[in-house]
């Protein structure tokens, strides 16, 4: 074997498997392909071979980047009749259909996020989608709300939150069981009130439907429900209130 050919397997051995992402095959199967220059084709492939190789898969033989490759060197008019290029495009179609079904935000969960920036960036980013769906589902007025989240320290996996009128709702990664959504009822918006918080799975979050029910159960026990749904208590940008990042260190 080649010594390059070695060098990357010995790479590839040692690097840190991940759950595969949609990128490649988003970008593969854009019609119409953005105008890219050499330099823009090569950095895309690059992107590509590298989620590939992170989720263990053979990046050289990886549908996604055999098409950007052949897209790369083939015009726009020569692409419509070429039978491989079609074959490849519906393979990256059923890939990113499957991908878009798999629970992605608890499968970065099982992680240790706590020590990888790279897979901590990706679950607080799948967390975010996840509270935006639960709260639409949920029917809680976006005026209602505010979304933020938490990086923490190294070592930390940190975390995303809501943060309403009387209610707060936490994703974090690492806890023991899976129990990693945390519904606390709060006092003056931001500060905790004692009470023990209701833990949930990210599973249980990815179920939006239930998940929903189940606040809004839970927010009219605490007597809270009221405060997620009238505009005019909607909470004020000017008071400090507002969607903020913290950044890693802080």
């Amino acid at each position: 074997m080649p010594q390059a050919a070695l060098q990357r397997k010995s790479r590839l051995e040692d690097m840190t498997m991940y759950p595969d992402r949609e990128y490649r095959f988003v970008l593969a199967t854009l019609d119409p392909m953005p105008s890219l220059n050499e330099a823009g084709w090569y950095i895309a492939i690059q992107h590509a071979m590298n989620d590939a190789e992170a989720a263990g898969l053979d990046a050289a033989n990886d549908p996604g980047v055999r098409l950007l490759r052949l897209k790369s060197t083939t015009t726009q008019s020569a692409s419509v009749e070429n039978p491989e290029m079609t074959e490849l495009q519906n393979i990256c179609q059923r890939r990113l259909a499957k991908l878009r079904c798999e629970p992605t935000l608890a499968l970065i969960g099982s992680y240790d996020i706590a020590s990888d920036d790279k897979l901590k960036q990706w679950f607080h980013a799948e967390a975010r989608k996840a509270l935006v769906a639960m709260a639409d589902k949920a029917a809680i007025d976006p005026r209602m709300y505010q979304l933020r989240h938490r990086l923490g320290h190294r070592y930390e996996p940190g975390s995303t939150y809501i943060v309403g009128k009387g209610f707060h709702i936490e994703v974090t990664a690492g806890r023991k069981f899976g129990a990693n959504v945390g519904l606390y009822k709060t006092k003056d918006r931001d500060y905790l009130t004692g009470d023990t918080p209701r833990w949930r799975s990210l599973l249980q979050l990815l179920d939006t439907a239930d998940y929903a029910q189940w606040l809004k159960d839970q927010l009219q026990l605490m007597h809270i429900m009221s405060n997620i749904c009238s505009p005019e208590e909607a909470l004020d940008p000017e008071s400090g209130l507002t969607h903020s990042d913290e950044r890693i260190g802080q």
